[in-house]
């Protein structure tokens, strides 16, 4: 494929696509790769030229490509366990509140994210269930499903925290007070 006619863009994509998602395989994971190869090629059909040499040109892209997935993912990954150990908080703190924000926030954390998403779009952004399910691309029963069942973990993980807090408070009492 060096000095020859130039395939064309199908062709190429037939010969050379599994050997480029296997290079990429040594930077990320296979669907990664796979997005690589296809991005590279949408490049390649967008160009007004063809590379004079193809195949070295395709997979100096696709090692880009893979590269800056691959730093993407890192990345990412970083701000994550950056979110987790430093999270800000989600609710402001208010003396009048009838709920601890801190645990809400520790029960919402724990949900699912699809539970947790369905929940912020229904109660934060007053979505109805048939918006939710455009949204998030599930039926509207399953929406409400996952509504119910994140406000009843939620419900548990506060009644588990409040005895908790009892149960803490009472021995604090008791060792406080011995006699």
């Amino acid at each position: 494929m060096g000095s020859e006619k130039p395939p064309s863009v199908q062709q190429a994509f037939c010969e050379l696509a599994p050997n480029l998602v296997f290079y990429a395989r040594q930077w990320v994971e296979l669907e990664t790769a796979e997005d690589c190869v296809q991005d590279v090629f949408v490049r390649l059909m967008l160009q007004r030229r063809w590379p004079r040499r193809l195949k070295p040109w395709l997979y100096k892209s696709v090692r880009n490509q893979a590269l800056c997935a691959l730093r993407s993912t890192a990345r990412r990954r970083r701000r994550v366990a950056s979110a987790s150990v430093h999270s800000a908080k989600w609710f402001h703190w208010d003396e009048k509140a009838l709920i601890d924000a801190d645990a809400v926030q520790g029960a919402m954390s724990r949900l699912s994210e699809q539970t947790r998403e369905v929940l912020v779009l229904r109660i934060w952004a007053e979505l109805t269930f048939e918006e939710i399910s455009g949204v998030i691309g599930v039926s509207e029963t399953a929406a409400f499903r996952r509504f119910r069942s994140g406000l009843a973990q939620i419900k548990d993980a506060m009644q588990a925290q409040s005895a908790h807090q009892i149960v803490t408070t009472t021995n604090r009492r008791r060792i406080g007070n011995p006699g």
